[in-house]
């Protein structure tokens, strides 16, 4: 006789757990990328032309891969009781929506006035940007464990990305000078700030995530 466990056991979600070291690496790759992003923003404003359009480029691949990269160090932290890899695919898809969010800071900030509504519109952009980047990383994600979210804190980890994205923009057009250029003290600061703000969109966005266990691949046949 077969009988479907899912009928005598409990929907319970997994266990998880942090690695506090790969948490405290994470935020230390954020804050490195947001330093990277600060210096950048100078020379894509103070340049024109066609060397504004590589350091635009440039700019966005190492801003957009540092976020990138914190996202993954912080699922590294992640430990289920269960194995996890990860679809190649899926990872590149993710790579490319943080690149493509960097970008549209760095646009953002290249205008030699970035006034409110421009901040706006580019926080809206970039944090949807990160938030497809978080997600499709999710969605990278195989094991034996179904997953599901919490509604309300998907919301939360979206205003969050935005909210962050909009605060990084409008402290990076605050303290850089006629220039374009941040002064190295007020870069540090906001690469601080920006590198705690950061991952906070991360684990909002984890915390709405459950791994519930699969009974489906796990049949018992009783004779």
């Amino acid at each position: 006789m077969m009988i479907d466990p899912s009928s005598s056991q409990t929907n319970v979600a997994l266990v998880s757990s942090y690695n506090p070291w790969f948490v405290v690496l994470s935020i230390a790759v954020a804050v490195a990328a947001s330093y990277v992003a600060l210096d950048l923003t100078g020379r894509v404003r103070r340049d024109e032309g066609q060397d504004r359009r590589w350091w635009l480029i440039g700019g966005a691949s190492a801003m957009g891969t540092g976020i990138w990269a914190m996202h993954f160090i912080g699922m590294l932290a992640f430990q289920l009781s269960i194995p996890i890899r990860y679809d190649v695919g899926t990872v590149a898809l993710s790579l490319a929506a943080a690149v493509i969010a960097s970008s549209v800071a760095l646009s953002t900030l290249g205008y030699r006035e970035a006034t409110l509504l421009k901040l706006l519109r580019g926080s809206i952009f970039m944090g949807l940007g990160i938030v497809a980047m978080h997600y499709s990383g999710m969605a990278a994600v195989r094991s034996t464990a179904h997953t599901t979210y919490t509604p309300w804190l998907v919301i939360a980890s979206v205003v969050v990305a935005i909210g962050v994205s909009f605060c990084g923009l409008w402290l990076v057009s605050f303290v850089r000078d006629q220039s374009g250029g941040v002064l190295p003290k007020k870069k540090l600061i906001g690469a601080i700030i920006l590198g705690f703000a950061i991952p906070s969109m991360h684990y909002t966005a984890m915390a709405a995530a459950s791994f519930l266990p699969d009974h489906s691949m796990q049949i018992q046949h009783v004779s």
